[in-house]
């Protein structure tokens, strides 16, 4: 018997491997079972329900609410960890998707001035303590996010009319971490939730928030004339002197006062410079979004249409989700935001087995660019 024996190239034997894995039926492999079964069947359900009713979600949310589910239903050692997610949005075929979606150049030469001459002449003169920051941002409230995990076949995401109720909200806090009231600004003077709550002419002080209102909900040389002078007076009984620093927006061009002097930043520098930029804003998103969210899927069996939640949202309600998320801002984050800012030094952060899963919590963030709650001024 004779015996042939043939060689194969080196390209004949990788075209033989790549034929073989094309071939391979996916039914080999072996199945993994759920740790977490019923958190699997109540997620998915929920994810359903809310692309349903024309809702969006998160990879977040879907987190915060599986932790939520586990703790009332007491099962342990679940933690959501991004893995666990990926897994999760792998097993039901949930891709991000965008329903609707700039950047500035920066000024390199202000920015250097004010590392170089302003800023040291701000920490020489003051502490810490008594450097101070203020921003606007624009919130509006009754507006869906704008990317959701959707199913990979759906090719056209179902949505709902976006809505454009907008306040703004002016958030003040300082190099250690002390934060002001916040300032709400709508347009009605005197907005139907408040009034049914029995808060008029802006007595809402008690509540966490100060109110102000004109034509456009935004901030006016007015508004901010009014709250500087609240400010100062705060600052002239203990004799406390305060730097405040803020952008060259035109509603922030009024003079210093006697307790309170203000440090204007350079022209397009802010996203370098200015500690509410570098972090504490995107935080204060989060939180806020957040807090809706959960409002959202606890009444989600209320309503035909997640439309119909976002109409019901009242500006009393958005006001007070100001004042949670505000509150939720750790003083670790406003301080490394200013150290960020080169202000002051950073806090460190000690790793521990209780803080890791909000560290991997708050490593699954939101994407600014397509973030409805974000109007730049």
């Amino acid at each position: 018997m004779e015996l042939i024996v043939r060689t194969y190239s080196t390209t004949e034997r990788r075209d033989t491997v790549e034929k073989n894995l094309e071939t391979t039926k996916p039914e080999a492999t072996r199945p993994t079972r759920l740790k977490f079964p019923e958190i699997d069947k109540a997620m998915i359900e929920l994810v359903d329900e809310t692309l349903d009713k024309g809702g969006n979600i998160t990879g977040r949310l879907i987190q915060l609410q599986t932790r939520k589910f586990a703790r009332e239903n007491d099962i342990q050692n679940f933690t959501g960890s991004n893995g666990w997610l990926a897994s999760f949005c792998e097993r039901h075929d949930l891709i991000f998707k965008v329903l609707q979606g700039e950047g500035a150049s920066a000024n390199f030469e202000g920015l250097q001035e004010w590392y170089d001459e302003t800023l040291p002449s701000i920490l020489q003169d003051y502490a810490l303590k008594d450097i101070f920051n203020c921003d606007e941002l624009g919130l509006n409230y009754r507006q869906l996010p704008s990317k959701s995990l959707v199913k990979k076949s759906q090719a056209t995401p179902k949505g709902c009319k976006l809505r454009k109720d907008r306040i703004t909200v002016f958030l003040t806090c300082s190099a250690t971490g002390e934060r002001k009231m916040p300032l709400v600004i709508g347009t009605a003077k005197n907005p139907r939730p408040f009034v049914q709550a029995g808060l008029r002419d802006g007595r809402t002080k008690h509540l966490g928030f100060a109110y102000k209102n004109n034509k456009t909900a935004w901030m006016d040389t007015d508004i901010f004339t009014e709250y500087l002078e609240e400010l100062n007076a705060d600052m002239i009984l203990p004799k406390r002197y305060i730097a405040l620093i803020l952008d060259n927006f035109k509603a922030h061009n009024v003079a210093s006062l006697s307790n309170v002097r203000l440090y204007f930043l350079p022209p397009n520098v802010t996203s370098h410079a200015q500690p509410l930029d570098a972090g504490i804003i995107k935080n204060f998103r989060d939180h806020f979004r957040t807090l809706m969210a959960s409002d959202l899927f606890s009444r989600l069996r209320t309503f035909e249409c997640v439309d119909d939640y976002y109409k019901g949202v009242t500006l009393l309600e958005a006001c007070l989700w100001t004042v949670e998320a505000d509150k939720a801002i750790t003083t670790e984050t406003r301080v490394n935001c200013f150290a960020q800012c080169r202000i002051g030094q950073k806090i460190p952060t000690v790793t521990t087995e209780a803080t890791e899963e909000v560290s991997q919590r708050d490593s699954v963030t939101f994407d600014d660019e397509d973030d409805p709650f974000d109007l730049e001024y």
